[in-house]
């Protein structure tokens, strides 16, 4: 009795075990159809091999550099030196007292503290409404006559196509979002792939249908970054014009005396306006 006691619950642990290991299958299987719907998404581009190899290509992940944009208030200056110890320099002494013409002005130098994003998680999934028409022919008519054609052809149901509730012309790739009225069209015209388009006359160009996916952000980390050779200049009057505050702000903080050094670049923003610089060095950084 012991034993089939025994068996019976060694028998349930197994059904158990079965039951999660198909869930962990059904689970594989959505993953894996994501997976093969964002490889398939990309515009599709004419290739062709120079013969040039590169040694130790990555093999995975994306490389993005940053572009971070730094708002610049009124009565404030951005100086850039060309040795990132100059700018320590200039931040460790923290007060300065800079001479415009007759007069001096006591100004302070800070350190460029930047937010930006450190980390992004997306939920990627195909769209059911919308499809990526690549492969559009030469930029010989207009964006909206070329919207115009592609919504006429792809909102004929002989075609396979429905009623077009949007459309969007993505420059940076030379594709468009065509988004339907109704769920079910964009797969079937994604199946099909390929179609000849009436563009102009009786001449046909042949462009590519792919899946347009929808992303959604699930988790995003940001961080702070120091910028080594920059430094904010703060409290500038505005007592002269703009270029004659530039240009003595910039001779006080290339002399050695002063601990300063040379100066790589300046942006000097004067009282009652704003400005917004952009840092895209990832050398000039450090968290």
């Amino acid at each position: 009795m012991e034993k089939i006691r025994s068996m019976q619950e060694e028998n349930q642990k197994l059904k158990t075990r079965e039951h999660n290991m198909k869930e962990d299958i059904c689970f594989l299987k959505k993953e894996t159809e994501k997976l093969e719907a964002i490889c398939s998404s990309g515009v599709e581009r004419k290739m062709v091999f120079k013969g040039k190899l590169i040694d130790n290509f990555p093999r995975c992940g994306i490389n993005a550099k940053h572009q971070i944009r730094y708002p610049v208030k009124g009565g404030t200056a951005l100086i850039v030196f060309e040795e990132a110890s100059v700018a320590a320099n200039i931040i460790r002494k923290r007060h300065h007292r800079v001479p415009i013409e007759e007069c001096y002005i006591n100004v302070k130098a800070e350190p460029v503290d930047l937010v930006v994003l450190d980390e992004l998680s997306m939920d990627m999934n195909r769209s059911p409404r919308k499809i990526l028409v690549s492969n559009l022919p030469a930029a010989a008519e207009s964006e909206e006559t070329l919207l115009d054609k592609l919504e006429l052809f792809f909102s004929k149901s002989r075609n396979g196509g429905g009623e077009v509730e949007n459309r969007e012309f993505l420059e940076d790739s030379r594709s468009v979002i065509l988004t339907f009225a109704k769920e079910g069209v964009a797969p079937q015209l994604v199946e099909k792939k390929r179609f000849d388009v009436p563009f102009g006359g009786k001449e046909t160009h042949q462009v590519c249908v792919s899946p347009s996916l929808d992303g959604n952000i699930t988790r995003s980390v940001m961080k702070n970054l120091l910028s080594n050779r920059t430094v904010l200049i703060t409290g500038i009057p505005d007592i002269k014009d703009e270029e004659t505050i530039k240009d003595l702000l910039e001779i006080h903080f290339q002399k050695s005396t002063n601990g300063g050094g040379e100066v790589q670049n300046m942006l000097y923003c004067p009282e009652g306006r704003n400005s917004v610089a952009v840092f895209e060095d990832d050398k000039d950084v450090s968290s």
